[in-house]
């Protein structure tokens, strides 16, 4: 814990009822001991005229995580509000962030995990701010940057010089990695109100966390960089889904195949889910992430030579686009997802 000012400090410039905050910081964390310290420092540094909690959920961790966790607490009292999981959830399937969109008090959620953090002190203040001059928005966002092996790489999410509204349809189509998810900050009742199909069958949180903030009025774009994203932790979610050891036994790589298979499946079915939930309103845009997620799975089987699959799920890709629909990857906002588009240049003529 490096040298911060104390809780007295901190809250000297709240106004209001300290026991009413306004933001609620939702963090969530897994054996992530060399990187906790560094995210709860990034919120405790937040300048604010407004209350704000931290609520940091630990996931059963068998590291040091705990411990460093409770160190805060015991510091900042009235500003950590813990909560230590006896047993992992996450191998039971129950999703990391809604324990502690539960237990928050604030009227906005802020999101950040463990091994990731800010780096401005104003973050909270601004997104606040902005957010009530755009009423409408249940959801703000803003650019990060990219920790990759300990050093600070590229901007990620930088789309515009100028604060926007991006819409629900940009949204839907720019993936989970649309907006960054420690630059997330939502209106609470989105957060309180997600349908049971969400916690049942959705493999993941960050896609449709930001579809549903997104759904009223778009998502608001901040083009402050205010966090930074460490990529590529071991032990973390993305590392164990997309990471291949070496000289892996083929059990090993068919086990992660089967993953895969089991992650994909789920996905296209709370797809169709989500759909019917945005009243079909979107359904040429979760077409096309339907065939973006069929177009991963294939590159993901010719990388383990499975041809077969490759071509079956490549064809689905295709299927769903109808040739016509190449047109709209390949002129309409190729930002949202370049290397989809340069790989379909490259393989259009071979399999059409």
């Amino acid at each position: 814990m490096r040298v911060l000012q104390t809780q007295e400090r901190i809250m000297s410039t709240w106004q209001g009822n300290i026991d009413k905050p306004l933001v609620s910081v939702c963090c969530v964390t897994y054996n992530h001991e060399n990187y906790i310290a560094e995210a709860l420092d990034s919120f405790l540094t937040q300048e604010t005229d407004f209350p704000f909690e931290v609520i940091v959920r630990d996931d059963a961790s068998p590291d040091k995580t705990a411990e460093i966790i409770r160190e805060y607490e015991e510091k900042y009292p009235n500003i950590i509000k813990p909560i230590y999981e006896i047993e992992n959830g996450f191998q039971k399937g129950i999703k990391a962030f809604p324990a502690t969109f539960l237990k928050a008090k604030g009227e906005y959620i802020a999101l950040c995990e463990g091994d990731d953090y800010w780096i401005d002190n104003k973050k909270l203040q601004i997104q606040k701010n902005e957010m009530e001059r755009c009423p409408e928005v249940d959801m703000s966002f803003h650019p990060a940057k990219e920790l990759k092996n300990g050093k600070i790489g590229k901007n990620l999410a930088q789309y515009t010089k100028e604060n926007k509204i991006f819409t629900t349809s940009e949204v839907l189509l720019g993936g989970g990695g649309f907006c960054p998810s420690a630059s997330l900050v939502f209106r609470k009742n989105v957060l309180l109100n997600l349908p049971e199909w969400f916690y049942t069958k959705a493999p993941i949180g960050d896609y449709f966390y930001q579809v549903f903030g997104a759904k009223r009025g778009g998502a608001l774009y901040i083009n402050n960089i205010m966090s930074v994203y460490r990529i590529g932790q071991v032990g973390s979610w993305t590392h164990s889904m997309y990471h291949q050891k070496r000289n892996e036994t083929v059990d090993e790589i068919q086990r992660l195949i089967k993953k895969k298979e089991q992650f994909f499946s789920d996905f296209l079915e709370t797809l169709d889910d989500l759909n019917i939930h945005l009243d079909k309103k979107y359904t040429k845009e979760i077409n096309y992430t339907k065939a973006n997620i069929y177009f991963e799975f294939a590159l993901w089987h010719l990388k383990n030579k499975n041809y077969k699959k490759y071509k079956d799920n490549i064809k689905k890709s295709f299927n769903i686009y109808k040739l016509k629909s190449l047109k709209f990857i390949f002129s309409y906002n190729l930002r949202l997802f370049p290397k989809f588009a340069y790989l379909l240049r490259k393989i259009y003529k071979k399999i059409v």
